[in-house]
């Protein structure tokens, strides 16, 4: 089984929507480290082995759709949740945060992903040959200020017979405190 996991240290800004984020992504024993800006209409990238190059022609083949991940991660998709999700989420109240938990299996889990994936672009071809097992979901929302603190998110997939797991830790800090400004190319 294939184990994958990625870790995101990102700044976002929403008027404009802009984003620079540092990568860590680790499939079983190989792992890379890169760097992402991407805004409007501009898609920059940066590893060790090279300095920022401009792949803005080339995000629409990669996938990329700045805006509609912005609107994923507030969460635009929720009114669209399946009555399987909504039924399967506990709401508590834990040190003054809200604490969303969810688990899915089967068809449900396969549903609300492929949903999911549907407003990030994915490629049909791929989403043919993908099945999810389980997803399960860790959020958790500052009560005081409605703002997300934390996603941790788990998905056991089947990708044309090869099982992997993929792991989500997503912490937000920081909330209208950083500015993101373009890289020099």
């Amino acid at each position: 089984m294939k184990k994958m996991k990625m870790l995101v240290d990102a700044d976002f800004s929403f008027k404009p929507v802009a984003m620079d984020g540092k990568y860590s992504m680790a499939i079983d024993d190989d792992s890379r480290e890169f760097r992402i800006y991407a805004a409007k209409d501009k898609f920059y990238l940066k590893d060790d082995e090279h300095e920022w190059q401009d792949m803005s022609d080339q995000s629409d083949s990669l996938g990329i759709d700045l805006d509609s991940l912005i609107s994923h991660a507030n969460g635009a998709d929720t009114a669209d949740l399946s009555a399987d999700a909504k039924k399967a989420a506990k709401v508590t109240e834990i040190n003054g945060n809200y604490t969303i938990k969810m688990k899915l299996t089967g068809k449900a889990a396969d549903k609300l992903i492929k949903k999911g994936n549907e407003s990030l672009d994915m490629s049909k071809s791929v989403a043919a040959k993908t099945k999810v097992k389980s997803v399960n979901y860790h959020y958790v929302i500052d009560k005081k200020t409605s703002l997300p603190e934390q996603l941790k998110v788990k998905i056991k997939l089947d990708l044309g017979g090869a099982a992997m797991t993929e792991t989500i830790d997503s912490k937000y800090s920081r909330w209208n405190e950083s500015a993101v400004t373009e890289p020099k190319l």
